[in-house]
């Protein structure tokens, strides 16, 4: 990745170094900012439970639970998603929710208490995840939302502490924007400075700037078919809601939106949609998990902009696959690039399939907290529903995040008739081990009534025997499916939600269920999955099956 103005990063990292960060404070010193020209409202919603958690001193964040009766700015044991959430103040919405005036007070005291622990020259070196970009871009904002209900009725003395602090923050945003940890982290820094200079530190000069950086980084985190660079449809989510808040700070301030803003805008809106289940919630590619329909149509009615989905996203590598009630979704695209592998899944080749609003198959999913050993798990193949040879991943996974070297490769074909879709999917992800290639090929009815499938393994160019190598087909059901298997062992009976009755048979492996697990929403909920095992002969291996509805 590219940084930008690496001169200006340089000069900051002297300045920290020079006298303990206390240069860098007195270069953050020039002038506070004014009360906000204008207060765009709160576009999200504020959950109850969780101030009422706050009340009582307990802040549950980003999956980790921590009690601190005092200064939770320097709560032990807390991570760095922890901190985030602490530091950005979104917990604001929370208090607000709970509707109280001991809420009030909350908010005000544990503002104070930021500002005392902050206000010193050596700030940023001392306290430094209070300035991180992202949740330095994130307190600007929350400050802001409730600037009218929280502070501006606060004591003179409070309301002067956080305008010297939002100057103090926007000049530091500038230098330390471009050199955030994630791709995310940069546009939300981005977004502070732009918010700021409009309503903050009115400054237009160094917002047309900070624009312009957002283009950058725009171009980089979004592929030509508007699917995002990590193939991650959750952050294409997360960079939506980032960009609404901008344009909903230049509808308060009655000003045009930017053309970056909002031609960005309604690029992404279509793949959202490509990206959804008949449910209304996002499909389980490569670190995503359903957000919820309410949610997504919440944030898709502040857009200003309406799309349908395309049928494909040849850039990102996904297919949506349209026929009758069913939609099938099938990951066809080779590992994102670093640095946007960072949470990436070795699912090449899976599919999921969803009947009206019923989901049938599912991959298992994201963690809430993303982390540990779950972290692994999820990334996996066998985490997916595709084939997996010896219980060995796709693509390599560094155990700190990320795609190894060993990067599987794939080729996609489409086809569409007026009685129905083919999409073929080839990978050679096992080559390099095993001197095999996985092809895929994908059967859809125009009706939606039938599912075919035949996986083949065969051997990779200049191997002559593939055998002895064992593999499993894996379909991984939504918790809410039932299904029992029948006496021939060759056949199953699924049972959605809503009544309706799926069979489901195969040829070259006798079926086997067994546990899975789904992390698609809140909580990780016990799920099954279909298996089909079996071992290569010399020249590979053909297994066929299908789902019928009854």
């Amino acid at each position: 990745m590219r940084r930008q103005d690496p001169w200006s990063y340089l000069k900051y990292a002297g300045q920290k170094i020079t006298a303990g960060g206390t240069l860098y404070g007195l270069c953050l010193m020039r002038g506070g900012a004014n009360p906000p020209a204008a207060t765009p409202s709160d576009p999200w919603t504020g959950n109850a439970e969780i101030g009422g958690a706050i009340l009582n001193d307990t802040y549950p964040f980003a999956g980790q639970q921590i009690h601190q009766a005092r200064n939770p700015w320097e709560a032990a044991g807390a991570d760095d998603a922890w901190m985030k959430a602490m530091n950005g103040f979104d917990w604001i919405r929370d208090l607000r929710a709970v509707g109280s005036d001991s809420a009030l007070t909350k908010v005000r005291d544990l503002t104070r208490d930021w500002l005392s622990r902050n206000d010193r020259l050596d700030a940023v070196n001392a306290n430094p995840d209070s300035w991180t970009a992202a949740a330095t871009g994130n307190r600007l904002l929350a400050w802001l939302y409730y600037w009218p209900a929280v502070f501006a009725t606060a004591d003179a003395e409070l309301q002067q502490q956080i305008l010297k602090a939002v100057g103090r923050q926007l000049r530091h945003l500038s230098v330390v924007s471009p050199f955030a940890t994630t791709p995310l982290d940069r546009v939300i820094g981005l977004k502070g400075q732009i918010v700021g200079y409009l309503l903050w530190l009115p400054h237009e000069g160094a917002r047309e700037q900070s624009l312009v950086s957002l283009e950058r980084e725009i171009s980089q985190q979004i592929l030509p078919d508007g699917a995002p660079t990590s193939r991650n449809p959750l952050d294409l989510v997360k960079l939506l809601q980032e960009l609404v808040e901008i344009r909903l700070a230049y509808l308060a301030a009655r000003e045009e939106v930017p053309p970056v803003v909002q031609h960005t805008i309604d690029r992404c809106v279509p793949m959202i949609h490509f990206f959804r289940h008949g449910d209304g919630g996002l499909c389980h590619f490569n670190g995503s998990r359903d957000s919820g329909k309410a949610s997504l149509d919440h944030l898709l009615s502040l857009t200003g902009a309406k799309g349908k989905p395309p049928q494909e996203a040849p850039y990102s590598g996904y297919e949506r696959l349209k026929a009758g009630a069913l939609l099938m979704l099938a990951d066809c695209g080779a590992p994102p690039p670093a640095p946007f592998d960072r949470l990436a899944h070795a699912g090449i080749g899976s599919f999921e399939v969803s009947i009206g609003t019923d989901r049938m198959i599912v991959n298992c999913g994201a963690s809430n907290a993303g982390r540990g050993d779950w972290l692994e798990a999820e990334r996996s193949t066998a985490a997916h529903s595709t084939l997996c040879v010896d219980d060995t991943n796709s693509s390599a996974l560094n155990r700190k995040q990320g795609i190894g070297k060993r990067r599987a490769e794939p080729t996609c074909h489409r086809d569409d008739s007026e009685d129905a879709h083919w999409l073929s999917i080839t990978h050679d992800g096992y080559a390099a081990l095993f001197g095999l290639q996985h092809a895929r090929r994908l059967y859809v009815t125009e009706d939606g009534l039938n599912i075919r499938g035949e996986d083949r393994l065969t051997c990779s160019e200049g191997v002559e025997d593939g055998a002895g190598h064992d593999f499993a087909v894996r379909f991984h059901l939504h918790p809410k499916v039932s299904i029992s298997l029948l006496q021939n062992q060759s056949s199953a009976l699924l049972r959605l939600p809503s009544g309706q009755g799926w069979r489901f048979r195969c040829f070259g492996a006798k079926i086997q269920l067994e546990d899975s697990i789904y992390l698609g929403g809140d909580n990780p909920r016990r799920a099954q999955q279909i298996v089909l095992r079996g071992t290569t002969e010399t020249d590979g291996a053909v297994v066929k099956w299908a789902f019928n509805k009854e």
